[in-house]
């Protein structure tokens, strides 16, 4: 189901419910007082979205784990960066995020030089779901 040319998230949410995660900024559900969940499509988002912004290195058990974007934004702006980028984008994906297939993934600097920073679109699909579904990420350099 589509609103306004992007895909209901209940949608996909009720088709893909087996997909859960804990929401990280842990507010309590007003009714039940646990943590509130992140199911289907949004779980995923938060999964791919802590992936890319998790440094190798970071989890003691698991040091392979993670993404190496944040050398990459410290080089100079060129096609040659922008296509190790998306390969390190692509392959982080690949290899920690089981559940989905990556389309694309479209990376533009035009509205953001001034910000210092970099929109990332991943376009993907969930495994059991047909639909793509895009996740917006805006990469940042900071010290």
């Amino acid at each position: 189901m589509r609103i306004d040319g992007r895909i209901n998230t209940n949608e996909v949410s009720r088709q893909n419910d087996s997909y859960k995660d804990l929401d990280l900024s842990f507010i309590a559900h007003p009714a039940g007082g646990d943590v509130v969940k992140k199911v289907g499509a949004d779980a995923i988002k938060r999964s791919l979205r802590n992936l890319l912004f998790l440094k190798k290195g970071e989890i003691g058990f698991s040091p392979e784990k993670g993404s190496g974007i944040q050398f990459v934004l410290f080089e100079l702006f060129t096609p040659a960066t922008v296509e190790m980028l998306i390969k390190e984008i692509r392959n982080t994906i690949t290899a920690f995020e089981p559940r989905v297939d990556v389309i694309e993934i479209i990376v533009s600097d035009e509205d953001d030089l001034d910000r210092n920073g970099i929109k990332v679109d991943i376009v993907f699909v969930i495994k059991n779901f047909n639909e793509p579904i895009t996740l917006s990420v805006f990469l940042e350099r900071i010290r």
